[in-house]
């Protein structure tokens, strides 16, 4: 069983759900953010995706939350750094570059391909 968890940034918004799955054991999903367009130059994060109704682009800083009495600011989105997703220790990812996202778990000697079997 996996759940998915919206964290954004190093102890964020949901960062309760984070650690309340962690201490339970539970495989952990999140939303690896590939942009799907890039003005370059540009800075890391500042990519464009395509709204999923085809009308027209957004970045990510545009999903940021307004504060919520009592949680943590959204300030930035960090979903678009593996090195973010991989350091909290998500089991699960779901992502548009899976062959990067397989590239550097394998630098990291992290991914084992004895699982896989042909059909």
């Amino acid at each position: 069983m996996t759940a998915e968890v919206d964290l954004k940034d190093y102890h964020g918004r949901n960062s309760d759900v984070y650690d309340a799955i962690t201490n339970k054991g539970t495989a952990m999903l999140i939303f690896h953010a590939v942009p799907d367009a890039i003005r370059k130059p540009a800075p890391p994060g500042e990519g464009y995706y395509f709204k999923n109704t085809g009308a027209g682009v957004y970045q990510l800083k545009d999903l940021l939350q307004p504060p919520v009495p009592g949680q943590p600011d959204e300030t930035i989105d960090r979903r678009f750094d593996l090195n973010f997703i991989l350091g909290l220790n998500f089991r699960a990812i779901t992502t548009d570059d899976s062959l990067g996202v397989v590239d550097e778990l394998n630098k990291r000697g992290w991914r084992n391909t004895s699982y896989i079997r042909d059909p």
